[in-house]
């Protein structure tokens, strides 16, 4: 008995063909189609924690500018700030130190309406004078967590005592403002959070 012929062909050959050409199993598809899920829900996820430290990381940039023009500010002025804390709407205190009178580009980069400014004041005696200095720690919000914030510290010099005697005996007195008033100065201590 010989194998059976189907117009010059053998069939045995004829039936291997066929179920090579079949494609692929429901098995074989449902893996693939697995795989690709996972790796494009790891590529969202990673896309979407990128986006995240972008934010956050462009915020605390902008936030950095505003506390750093608020210091200017503070220390441009006649007088050295009041001892105490201040909390308020960046905006507003923005506003109040003439931030957008100077620039009208500076009014479309705005911070949002959400973002606080937090200023608390404090009292430093050095030696022989009393509240010689004034710590400053400044902290921008624009956010509830602990990683939406800026803050910095800074110090101010309110006094200076020409009729002292030992090491504070020669120190410089501003111009024009006698034995009180603001020496310009420079963050002994400024850094973000």
């Amino acid at each position: 008995m010989g194998t059976w012929t189907l117009a010059g062909k053998q069939v045995k050959d004829v039936m291997r063909r066929s179920r090579e050409a079949e494609g692929f199993t429901l098995i074989e598809i449902a893996v693939s189609v697995a795989i690709l899920g996972l790796a494009l829900t790891t590529l969202v996820a990673l896309n979407t924690r990128m986006l995240d430290t972008y934010f956050n990381e462009r915020n605390r940039v902008r936030a950095s500018f505003y506390a750093q023009y608020l210091l200017t500010m503070i220390d441009a002025a006649a007088e050295a700030p009041e001892l105490g804390s201040k909390n308020d709407s960046l905006r507003d205190t923005l506003e109040e130190n003439g931030y957008f009178d100077e620039d009208e580009l500076k009014a479309e980069k705005d911070p949002p309406e959400s973002w606080t400014y937090e200023r608390e004041v404090s009292s430093i005696a050095i030696a022989e004078l009393d509240d010689a200095l004034r710590r400053i720690d400044l902290s921008i919000n624009w956010g509830p967590g602990a990683d939406e914030s800026f803050s910095m510290v800074y110090f101010v010099a309110t006094k200076v005592d020409t009729s002292a005697s030992g090491p504070f005996a020669n120190l410089p007195t501003p111009s024009g403002t006698g034995s009180t008033g603001n020496t310009p100065s420079t963050p002994n201590n400024a850094s973000g959070q």
